[in-house]
């Protein structure tokens, strides 16, 4: 698995995850800019991501995991979101980490 930090970056979020050492679980975090929308938008975005990650099977390995909303979030389709974070943590925490990052 890889060490350093990683990125993936998709049409409606961007992930960074970083693998931890010392630690037994995931931990992720969302962060939505105050430029992709008014306080209402941000918390829908919020709620999506949150809601697909729990759909999500837990990553191999302990990693750390940001996700960063973009403008072109909007008020996409839910599945269309849904499965692009999916595709991004399974790719983190499988054997495609090494290519991507």
């Amino acid at each position: 698995m890889l060490k350093g930090p990683g990125r993936i970056s998709g049409a409606f979020v961007a992930m960074s995850f970083r693998a931890r050492e010392s630690a037994t679980e995931t931990r992720m975090g969302i962060s939505v800019s105050r430029r992709v929308g008014s306080a209402v938008a941000r918390n829908y975005m919020r709620r999506v991501i949150r809601e697909c990650l729990r759909s999500c099977s837990e990553p191999r390995g302990p990693l750390d995991i940001v996700i960063v909303v973009r403008r072109a979030f909007g008020r996409r389709e839910f599945r269309s979101v849904c499965d692009e974070v999916r595709d991004m943590v399974s790719a983190a925490g499988g054997g495609a980490v090494a290519d991507l990052a």
